[in-house]
């Protein structure tokens, strides 16, 4: 016949272990939840990064019709990203920015990234720009 310590420490070992067993589940819950998330947050990321890096094309490709023309396009099909006007004289472009939005947008910033040669922000709206032309970059914020 077993002793009545001998159940209650068997009962106890059961609830201990039933507890250890929770606490174990909960630990691999947070770490595949913070996982999946990070995982989303990266991919979110490099797509930013590809729009900055597309952004910094179509810029330069601006310049190389700048280049060849003496002037800026008052119209231009940039695809997905948005190309305007910020100033002009008659007919002829003088500044503009071209605009993609970000997935994981910083608060508004900007600056002058001495690598690439870019006045670029971020607005308020999470829209990367890159602005450019012969005149200073407009303030506006679309």
């Amino acid at each position: 016949m077993m002793s009545e310590d001998y159940k209650n420490s068997k009962e106890v070992d059961s609830k201990i272990a039933k507890r250890e067993f929770i606490v174990i589940i909960l630990a691999l819950l947070v770490l595949i939840i913070g996982t999946v998330y990070g995982g989303a947050y990266a991919r979110r990321e490099r797509r930013d990064g590809q729009t900055r890096e597309t952004l910094r094309q179509l810029k330069t490709a601006l310049e190389m019709y700048y280049n060849e023309h003496e002037q800026y396009p008052l119209e231009w099909d940039g695809g997905k990203y948005k190309y305007t006007v910020t100033n002009r004289e008659g007919d002829v472009a003088t500044g503009w920015y071209v605009s993609g939005n970000l997935e994981n947008a910083p608060l508004p910033t900007g600056g002058f990234d001495e690598e690439y040669n870019i006045d670029w922000r971020v607005t308020k709206r999470g829209r990367y720009e890159i602005c450019g032309g012969i005149k200073q970059c407009a303030d506006k914020d679309e």
